[in-house]
């Protein structure tokens, strides 16, 4: 069982894979859906690297900061955890660094929007513990139940940030109410 990057080509990727399969059909899925997975973190592990830099120095906030090269960094995805040499940046004088390749991406603590989104979205139905079962029995992800927690805060911070600048524009009705 696994899963193998042909070739890249732009904002294409050529992905192989290989599986086992058994006399038993739910042994197959299984195998699958391990398959599936890795071939999903190859995917998201080149398209999280198409998002990167050059590692051109780049200006933020009139500071021009410099890449310190490419570091390692795990994000957490629906198929598993990859890990992505990405740039990171500084400015000469040290200070707070930068990631652009995290923001580009929408990257939640380490999680992928998708998976943020997943988490979050299992959450708001049941206990952290569920989601945490249901991530390992379903989607072969084991995930930490404070990880589920501080991803779906994230979420929610995120969401009341934007719920602050939206505004609701009533609909225009056909005639009065005239009672309620």
């Amino acid at each position: 069982m696994s899963a193998q990057l042909l070739s890249q080509s732009g904002t294409q990727v050529k992905i192989e894979v290989t599986l086992e399969l058994s006399r038993s059909l739910l042994t197959s899925e299984e195998s699958i859906q391990e398959s599936l997975n890795a071939a999903g973190r190859i995917a998201t592990a080149a398209a999280l690297e198409y998002l990167d830099t050059d590692g051109s120095a780049i200006e933020i906030a009139g500071a021009v900061m410099r890449t310190k090269g490419k570091q390692p960094k795990g994000y957490q995805t629906p198929y598993g955890e990859v890990v992505v040499e990405r740039h990171v940046y500084q400015r000469s004088g040290g200070g707070k660094t930068d990631c652009p390749l995290e923001r580009a991406s929408r990257i939640i603590i380490t999680s992928t929007p998708l998976f943020a989104k997943q988490v979050s979205s299992k959450l708001a139905y049941g206990s952290a513990r569920e989601v945490q079962r249901d991530l390992a029995d379903n989607h072969q992800r084991d995930v930490a139940v404070s990880y589920i927690q501080r991803v779906s805060e994230a979420v929610a911070t995120i969401i009341e940030v934007k719920e602050e600048s939206w505004d609701y524009v009533p609909p225009q009705l056909e005639a009065e109410i005239a009672s309620v």
